[in-house]
């Protein structure tokens, strides 16, 4: 079955293959708990967050409703503000979409924390954003943990990440798909289309591709944000505004001590990993053997003792 994905709208590949509907909804179906708050970013939006771990460090962690599961487990050393970016997880749906927003979302939710200097971690994408912020605003960044980040440009790096993550995809998994879809199942059980579908991207992205349904788990799909209709039409959005992406000129000011997490068998190149190294000369590489895009979820245990070990060395 031939994919007609045009590569620079991918992050997930499958993203846009499976959406099934064109209206971006912002409700979710799931109610917040306790310990849950938001942060107003503007009259018509706020950013979802939750807090976990106990510690004298505070890590600033942009998500996409994804990640907190993992952080509440196995982070406890340490204090965890995770929230959901505009448009994802349990946040508000906003009108603007693009990667500097996000940057500006940070900071605001910098403020709200009346955090001096921040650490911060992102994943994947938002290991961009991350590394755009400390560039934009060096006197509020004490580290940085970039998670299998986006490549520092457009091109080579990113051709392979979708190269391999089409090709890494399970054929019975996309068949499954397919038939929950001529059935009419992503309109009469969405939540449980939504976990397979997100079961067939994550196994594309592990290095132990059997363990997709179990991390699947995880995703919010009660969260209309998550369906996979609503995700399709925002990575176009996202992908359409960064372009032919080339961040270099903009990271001069990035000097803040940053560690860069990188699962051996991501589908995006190590060579990725090393360029971002390569222009921050506080930074190093740090490989996990036995993980994939989610090294978070993969191997656990070594990565929040790593994210430990490495905001107690700080200066």
């Amino acid at each position: 079955m031939r994919l007609l994905i045009s590569k620079t709208q991918v992050v997930m590949i499958n993203f846009i293959k499976y959406s099934t509907l064109p209206a971006v909804l912002s409700m979710c179906l799931g109610s917040v708990t306790a310990q849950d708050g938001f942060i107003k970013v503007s009259e018509s939006s706020r950013l979802h967050f939750r807090i976990t771990g106990t510690g004298a460090d505070t890590v600033v962690v942009p998500d996409g409703g994804w990640q907190f599961p993992y952080y509440k487990k196995f982070g406890k050393d340490v204090v965890y503000i995770i929230y959901d970016i505009g448009n994802r997880g349990y946040s508000d749906k906003t009108p603007t979409v693009g990667i500097m927003h996000d940057v500006e979302d940070l900071e605001a939710v910098r403020k709200h924390f009346k955090i001096k200097r921040m650490n911060i971690i992102g994943w994947s994408y938002l290991g961009g954003v991350a590394a755009l912020y400390a560039g934009k605003y060096p006197e509020f960044t004490r580290s940085v943990i970039q998670v299998g980040p986006i490549p520092l440009r457009a091109g080579e790096d990113f051709d392979a990440y979708v190269k391999s993550t089409v090709e890494r995809r399970s054929k019975l998994l996309d068949d499954e798909l397919e038939k929950l879809k001529a059935s009419g199942k992503h309109k009469d059980d969405s939540e449980a289309y939504c976990k397979k579908f997100y079961e067939g991207t994550i196994y594309a992205i592990i290095f132990k591709s059997d363990n997709a349904k179990n991390l699947a788990v995880n995703v919010p799909c009660d969260c209309e944000n998550e369906r996979p209709e609503n995700i399709g039409v925002l990575i176009q959005k996202i992908f359409a505004d960064l372009g032919k992406w080339d961040w270099r000129d903009q990271l001069q000011s990035f000097k803040a001590s940053t560690l860069v997490v990188h699962g051996v068998s991501d589908n995006i190149p190590i060579a990725s990993s090393k360029a971002w190294v390569s222009v921050n000369k506080n930074s190093k590489l740090l490989t996990f053997s036995s993980s994939g895009h989610m090294p978070f979820a993969e191997e656990p245990k070594r990565y929040f003792r790593s994210i430990r070990d490495f905001l107690s060395a700080l200066k």
